[in-house]
């Protein structure tokens, strides 16, 4: 009989391949923005809330909280939890505090996409900004650790160039809906 996946061993915080694109993130000045896709936990939070104040979005602040205990994350004091609305980005450039905004940028239910299957508004504010924007993905190894990945800056070039861009760096298939 198959063991419940959620009974495994917490391996503990994601194991960073590139850690220097990690420190260089962490060490910037001002703010930062971090997209990422759903993989059902929070590892994103998980990888820079020991490092610095982070503003994380959760499409609820119960699920957020819950997807944060089930990834282990261990420094909330660090993350500032906020649910998605119109106003979730103007939040966080007002925050003194968070200097990382951490956001799920893939929507197979996108209907104002350029590319099926990811958000474009969150590049395009990104892009208006003129915020650094890195990336980051995850995987699962078979001894229940995570491996992370991440990539970046990526500034200065047009909001649909960096959406390009974060699909060729997840390297997977960002599934869409089809549309009507």
């Amino acid at each position: 009989m198959a063991k419940d996946p959620l009974a495994m061993p917490y391996g503990g915080p994601p194991e960073i391949t590139n850690p220097e694109v990690l420190h260089e993130l962490c060490g910037r000045s001002g703010k930062v923005m971090v997209f990422s896709i759903h993989t059902g936990f929070s590892f994103t939070s998980s990888l820079l809330s020991p490092h610095r104040k982070i503003m994380s979005v959760a499409i609820s602040l119960a699920h957020g909280q819950e997807v944060h205990w089930w990834s282990g994350v261990s420094h909330l004091d660090n993350i500032r939890l906020v649910e998605v609305t119109p106003l979730t980005f103007a939040k966080f450039m007002k925050d003194r505090e968070c200097d990382i905004y951490c956001a799920l940028v893939d929507d197979y239910h996108s209907s104002n996409s350029v590319r099926d299957g990811v958000k474009f508004q969150p590049f395009a504010v990104a892009a208006r900004s003129e915020l650094p924007v890195y990336f980051a993905k995850f995987a699962f190894r078979s001894d229940a650790t995570v491996e992370a990945t991440l990539a970046g800056p990526f500034d200065n070039m047009p909001p649909e160039t960096m959406v390009a861009e974060f699909i060729r760096f997840q390297d997977r298939k960002l599934y869409a809906m089809p549309r009507d």
